[in-house]
């Protein structure tokens, strides 16, 4: 099984999220995207981000996301641009694209794919077989130490057809995870029959978050990952934060990365990223610190909100 928090163990990976389109070709019922916004990164916005990539001396590791990926015009684009300036590239997809996008994506950058994410949407797949069959087609060719693996999110309702996906998944070398429903930032408790079977089935640390108060935690976010919207906002994670929530725009040249990693300024992080990339340390700020801290960055140094 592909473990990134493990396979970078002690290391601060350089990363980001870049959502680079709303267009997406699911009509999901739960789907929380704009569903009258479905449109494209704009290209001087891609420019942008690109420019910036390239301008790192770091390798990152980036995230492309959407929407559906495969959706975008610039999809195939963005990939050649970032891996040849030298980053590491990985993907959240519905596997929906034709099984030749995905041979051409994989030949043209097997080397530089870390991992990708594919995500079954029950109600949008036509042909479950044919969904398995692409599955592992995408893992047998992809190299052996990238990641792959497919989600979906776990209600009472579909727990006997995951089940029965999970097995067909994995009796064809494909890891399959579940997702917890999230609902207004909290995680679902299932009944006790799901609960025992989910033990070790879950995406990794999702039940670590559970009661875990993030708060005053010293965590790289904003510094050594950057979570880029659409638009080229670039937020310090996906949690909502009482400060340095936004850190400027890339495409309008007001983007200022954090210096050092900072405390975390929301009460709960429900993300697995963070946890699942090292990026939250075991230092916690006493709660004199905090307000100092806090205290500082408002009236000496300005806050970045």
């Amino acid at each position: 099984m592909f473990d990134i928090s493990k396979k970078y163990k002690g290391k601060v990976i350089q990363s980001a999220e870049w959502k680079i389109t709303y267009k997406c070709n699911y009509k999901c019922e739960y789907c929380y995207q704009l569903k009258d916004k479905r449109v494209d990164c704009a290209p001087d916005v891609v420019e942008k981000v690109l420019e910036f990539f390239k301008a790192q001396k770091e390798s990152y590791l980036i995230k492309l996301i959407g929407g559906e990926v495969f959706c975008s015009k610039d999809f195939f684009r963005i990939c050649r641009e970032l891996t040849e300036a030298g980053h590491k590239i990985c993907l959240g997809t519905n596997l929906a694209a034709h099984i030749s996008e995905f041979e051409k994506f994989i030949d043209l950058f097997g080397d530089s794919i870390e991992f990708i994410t594919g995500s079954y949407h029950r109600s949008q797949v036509k042909d479950l077989d044919v969904f398995i069959e692409k599955a592992a087609l995408i893992r047998n060719k992809l190299n052996q130490d990238a990641g792959f693996m497919i989600t979906s999110v776990l209600m009472d309702s579909n727990f006997n057809d995951l089940k029965d996906l999970e097995g067909k998944l994995e009796s064809r070398g494909v890891e399959f995870k579940y997702q917890r429903l999230k609902s207004e930032g909290r995680y679902t408790k299932y009944g006790d029959e799901i609960e025992k079977y989910l033990s070790d089935k879950l995406i990794d640390n999702t039940d670590n978050l559970a009661g875990w108060i993030s708060e005053r935690t010293i965590c790289t976010a904003g510094h050594s990952f950057l979570n880029i919207a659409i638009n080229g906002d670039v937020l310090r994670c996906y949690n909502q934060q009482k400060m340095y929530n936004g850190l400027g725009n890339i495409a309008k040249g007001t983007f200022r990365k954090i210096p050092k990693p900072f405390p975390c300024f929301s009460k709960k992080c429900t993300c697995t990223v963070p946890i699942n990339r090292g990026m939250i340390s075991k230092k916690k700020l006493s709660l004199p610190g905090y307000y100092c801290f806090i205290f500082k960055e408002k009236f000496f140094k300005g806050t970045n909100k």
